[in-house]
């Protein structure tokens, strides 16, 4: 038979580790963007230097592959925060006698909060969809075209919309 403070010391471990899993995912997420950011560096380099401007066409599918990734870490990061303050917290005051637990987790007062996630989207935006619109954009403008590399185009043109 479990007891109520059984019961507690259950509840503590899985926000341990929920809390585990939140900063990893929050670590691979920032990873994400950086490592966006180090292969748009490395294409727009490797273009400029060998002049091959059908390089700029592995942007758009790197840029999907790594926000795609980047868009899921972020979705369940937001739905581990949400389970813990909506679910896991409400579990545990229960247990000691309604008192609040994880005040930290439940306080959400921060009047900049709306503009710095403009601020993110703003940026996110920019390395996701941004970047590769205009990698497109460039090779449009110098490259070679060929019905392969129309095609190449349209596709990634439709994947840049979809991440967008």
């Amino acid at each position: 038979m479990i007891t109520m403070a059984d019961y507690a010391d259950i509840l503590l471990a899985e926000y341990d580790q929920l809390k585990r899993e939140q900063h990893n995912r929050i670590r691979t997420r920032d990873t994400l963007f950086v490592s966006m950011l180090a292969v748009i560096a490395a294409l727009a380099g490797a273009t400029t230097q060998t002049g091959h401007y059908e390089l700029l066409l592995l942007l758009p599918p790197a840029a999907a592959i790594i926000g795609w990734t980047y868009l899921a870490n972020d979705q369940k990061i937001t739905a581990l925060g949400d389970y813990i303050r909506n679910h896991l917290a409400k579990q545990l005051s229960a247990e000691v006698d309604g008192n609040p637990v994880f005040g930290w987790e439940i306080c959400r007062h921060d009047p900049r909060r709306a503009t710095r996630k403009r601020f993110q989207l703003a940026a996110d935006l920019l390395a996701f969809c941004g970047a590769p619109f205009l990698a497109l954009a460039i090779y449009s403008q110098l490259g070679a075209f060929s019905f392969r590399t129309i095609s190449a185009l349209a596709v990634e043109l439709f994947l840049c919309g979809v991440m967008g």
